[in-house]
């Protein structure tokens, strides 16, 4: 319902400012930037296919034709931790030599601030309170994670798909901690697994 009333078009400008469907412009071997489908991104691969309110719906939950990497969704994650800024990952803050002296210095680049293209304070905090809620309310998907003493908010995610024709999963958890002021954000994802809150979220 709520990925229909939003649109695909605005999904995916909302997709784009997290860095999904884009290579992250880490020095990575063989990385893929994903899918952020669309109806554009479907007419360009096929002619036999139209975009309907069942793909935005599927695209809006991260299913159908989403392809993304763990490195993006820790973005996600991160993203939502800093209420709306996403940043550009970095492999390393800064080089130090045995004398303190700091060789070299990787830039901290903002990819978009969701607060300036049309997000509130509210609809974060929103999306925060959930995230906090699936790991420490009762009957959460993500209680696997909890940790005493540390709060932990984090999303579920299990994506089926066909492994050489039998059914398999791609078990998904992400998350941020802790909670009030965010230190860590990361992504785990294990193939193969039962389900997101009971694999890849005790891990």
């Amino acid at each position: 319902l709520y990925g229909n009333k939003a649109g695909s078009d605005e999904i995916d400008s909302a997709g784009e400012m997290l860095g999904l469907g884009q290579k992250s412009g880490l020095p990575l071997s063989g990385e893929n930037g994903g899918i952020l489908p669309g109806p554009e991104w479907l007419a360009n691969r096929t002619t036999r296919e139209r975009w309907s309110t069942g793909q935005t719906a599927n695209t809006s939950i991260g299913q159908g034709f989403v392809l993304a990497t763990p490195l993006q969704m820790a973005m996600v994650a991160a993203t939502v931790a800093n209420w709306g800024t996403s940043y550009y990952p970095r492999i390393i803050d800064k080089v130090v030599a045995q004398d303190g002296t700091v060789l070299r210095e990787e830039p901290v680049k903002i990819r978009a601030n969701l607060l300036e293209n049309g997000f509130t304070v509210e609809q974060i905090g929103v999306v925060r309170t959930g995230m906090w809620d699936a790991v420490n309310r009762g009957g959460g998907t993500g209680g696997n994670a909890r940790i005493k003493n540390y709060p932990v908010a984090g999303k579920t995610g299990t994506a089926q798909f066909w492994r050489s024709g039998t059914p398999d999963n791609h078990t998904w958890f992400i998350a941020f901690a802790p909670y009030e002021k965010p230190r860590y954000a990361v992504c785990g994802m294990v193939n193969g697994g039962a389900s997101g809150g009971g694999v890849a979220a005790p891990i």
